[in-house]
C-alpha cells in the first residue's frame, strides 16, 4: 500500500543515528521531495486487485487472464457431519459446475503472443443447505438453522462461514483483477431450473414490471422505460453507459437481436443445433406475456451474486448476468458441450459488440 512519508521503523525520529545539522537538513529536504513524488504516484496509480485468495477446499478458485468470470454457486454436495442446515426446499443446480468448466474450456484461446487465455472460475462445493452463497450473510444468519435431528441450532458452523467468505473473496478478486486489467468485463452466474420449466432465464436484476407493461402483461414496456431501468438498477450499467442516450440500443441489451440470449440462439443455429427458448430475448422479450413459456411461474431475475459483483454496485465496471438453465443444457456431456460452445460464441460476440473487448483469439 502507498503510504507517503511513513517510516518503516517504529522510531520516534526518522533519523535514529547521530547526524550533523547539515546532513539532517539535507535528509529532511530529500524526504520531503520523496513524499511529494510518492503522493503524486499514489494519486495517479491504476486500481489494482487485492492479493489472490487462498480458499479452503470447499471453494474452488481458478484465476484467469481474460475479462470473463464464471460462477457456479449451487452444485455443491458436501454436508459436513453434524453441520446445522438451512431449512430450504431448494436442491442442487445439478451439473452447473461441470457446465462452468465446459464453458471455460470453450472460451479458452491463445492470443497474438501465443499466451493461453482463460476465464476466471469460482465453484462452491458445499451444499446450499449448509451455506447459501447467493444470499447475503445476513440472510444466511436469519435462517432458522436446524440440527440433523430437526432441533433448532444456533447457526452455521465456522466452516460454512469460512466458505461463504472465501467464495465471495474469490469473486471479488476476479472482478477487481478484470477491471484493473481490462477496464470492464462480464460475469456469468450459472444456475439450473427444475424439470417443470421450459425456457432458460437470463437475469439482470430487472423485475418483470420493467419488462412487461403493468397495464397489459401481453405488451412489453417502452424502450425509454426499459432503458431507464437498465441505467438505474441493472447489472448492465457499463454497457448501457456506452450506448449514450440511445434508448432502443440500451433496451436491446436484454431483449434485442444483440442480447446475450438472442446471440446464444444465433450461435446454436449456426452450429445446426436447435434454438433454446429464453427469457428475455428477441423472441420472448416479456416474461409475463401469455405467449412466453413459463409466464405463469416465477421469473428469476438474479440475486446476491450478481448484485454484489457487478456494475449494480457503484465503482464496479464489470457487468453480469444470472443464467438459469434448463436440464437439457446440463444433463449429459454432449448437452453441456453444445451449450458451452454456443454460449462461448455468444459471449465473444456480446463482449465485442457492447464493450469493445476481443476474446476471440488470433
Amino acid at each position: 500500500m502507498c503510504r507517503p512519508g511513513q517510516s518503516n521503523r517504529g522510531d520516534a525520529s526518522p533519523f535514529p543515528l547521530p547526524f550533523s545539522k547539515a546532513t539532517a537538513i539535507r535528509g529532511l529536504v530529500a524526504a520531503s521531495l520523496l513524499t511529494a513524488l510518492l503522493s503524486l504516484a499514489c494519486a495517479h496509480a491504476e486500481p489494482t486487485a487485492p492479493p489472490a485468495p487462498n480458499p479452503d477446499g470447499d471453494i474452488i478458485y481458478e484465476p484467469g487472464n481474460m475479462p470473463v468470470i464464471l460462477l457456479a454457486p449451487h452444485d455443491g454436495t458436501l454436508i459436513p457431519d453434524g453441520s446445522p442446515l438451512r431449512p430450504t426446499n431448494a436442491g442442487r443446480d445439478v451439473n452447473t459446475s461441470k457446465l462452468a468448466r465446459e464453458l471455460a474450456e470453450a472460451l479458452e484461446y491463445r492470443d497474438a503472443t501465443g499466451a493461453k487465455r482463460r476465464p476466471y472460475v469460482v465453484i462452491n462445493q458445499l451444499h446450499r443447505k449448509v451455506m447459501e452463497p447467493n444470499r447475503s450473510w445476513e440472510d444466511n444468519l436469519d435462517s432458522e438453522w436446524l440440527n440433523d435431528d430437526g432441533g433448532k441450532a444456533g447457526g452455521p458452523v465456522p466452516r460454512a462461514t469460512r466458505a461463504f467468505e472465501d467464495y465471495h473473496a474469490c469473486a471479488d478478486h476476479a472482478v477487481k483483477e478484470v477491471q484493473a486489467a481490462f477496464g470492464t468485463g462480464f460475469l456469468v452466474d450459472l444456475h439450473g431450473l427444475g424439470s417443470s420449466r421450459s425456457a432458460d432465464m437470463y437475469g439482470y436484476l430487472l423485475r418483470p414490471s420493467h419488462l412487461a407493461d403493468p397495464k397489459d402483461h401481453d405488451a412489453a414496456t417502452s424502450d425509454d422505460a426499459l432503458a431507464e431501468a437498465i441505467r438505474q438498477r441493472s447489472t448492465l450499467k457499463t454497457a448501457a453507459a456506452r450506448k449514450g442516450d440511445a434508448a432502443a440500443a440500451i433496451a436491446g441489451l436484454v431483449r434485442g437481436p444483440e442480447s446475450l440470449a438472442s446471440l446464444m440462439n444465433a450461435a446454436l443455429e449456426a452450429n445446426r443445433e436447435a434454438p433454446r427458448p429464453a427469457v428475455p430475448s428477441a423472441q420472448f422479450p416479456n416474461p409475463k406475456a401469455s405467449s412466453t413459456p413459463d409466464h405463469d411461474q416465477i421469473y428469476f431475475n438474479g440475486a446476491y451474486d450478481i448484485a454484489a459483483h457487478s456494475s449494480y454496485r457503484v465503482g464496479t465496471a464489470v457487468d453480469a448476468v444470472q443464467i438459469e438453465t434448463l436440464a437439457t443444457a446440463r444433463n449429459t456431456e454432449k448437452q453441456r458441450q453444445v451449450f458451452a460452445e454456443a454460449m462461448a460464441e455468444a459471449l465473444r460476440n456480446f463482449l465485442e459488440l457492447h464493450y469493445g473487448l476481443d476474446i476471440r483469439g488470433k
